[in-house]
């Protein structure tokens, strides 16, 4: 029986083109190892494939580029294709570096948007190279209500610390709020979401 040691070379989480090692690898001849591909599906993969770059993905990046060849509009051409696997992963995969800023804080993807051919239907194609894909409220879900493209500039305007809050007839940023009442930017944004009411979250002092 081959000793199933665990192999030095391979690690659970390594990247290989569009795969994910799943599982610790074992010393075994021609073994295979457990991996998901950046589209979610999930392969045996032989590990001899996946160091000599024989095998990068379960076969998406292939349909990719016949779907780009056989389409007017690219169709699940390759961005908004790699966006929509990009967003799959860092919502549903643990293993992703990303997850944690996504999954692990509460961010999801719709059901409906678990198949790429609905993404595009909902959002269509990228306006340009400058676009990607953004959510209207930054602690929602992606789904199509709530997902627009945008340029980074644009997005920059809504990242946590950019947005605006209305108190007492006065519009301004979180960030000018938290200066004018004395408290540090993280405490107003884990105020604002703990208690989801703006007047308490700005007008109780701090301790």
């Amino acid at each position: 029986m081959p000793n199933k040691l665990k192999n030095p070379r391979t690690k659970q989480g390594d990247l290989f083109g569009s795969w994910t090692v799943l599982d610790e690898p074992v010393v075994k001849r021609n073994a295979k190892v457990r991996c998901q591909c950046g589209c979610g599906a999930i392969r045996a993969v032989s590990l001899g494939n996946l160091r000599s770059g024989k095998s990068t993905s379960c076969g998406c990046e292939s349909d990719k580029r016949t779907a780009v060849r056989s389409t007017t509009h690219g169709g699940c051409g390759s961005s908004e294709y790699n966006i929509w696997a990009a967003t799959i992963q860092r919502c549903r995969n643990p293993r992703s570096q990303a997850y944690r800023h996504y999954g692990g804080r509460g961010i999801s993807v719709s059901q409906d948007w678990l198949d790429f051919k609905n993404f595009i239907r909902d959002m269509g194609a990228r306006p340009g190279p400058e676009f990607s894909i953004e959510r209207v409220d930054n602690d929602g879900p992606y789904c199509k209500e709530n997902c627009v493209w945008a340029t980074d500039r644009e997005q920059g305007r809504n990242k946590r610390s950019n947005r605006y809050i209305t108190h007492r007839g006065q519009t301004k940023l979180i960030s000018d709020w938290a200066k004018e009442i004395g408290v540090k930017l993280p405490t107003l944004i884990c105020r604002l979401k703990r208690w989801k009411d703006v007047a308490r979250s700005l007008e109780t002092p701090v301790s």
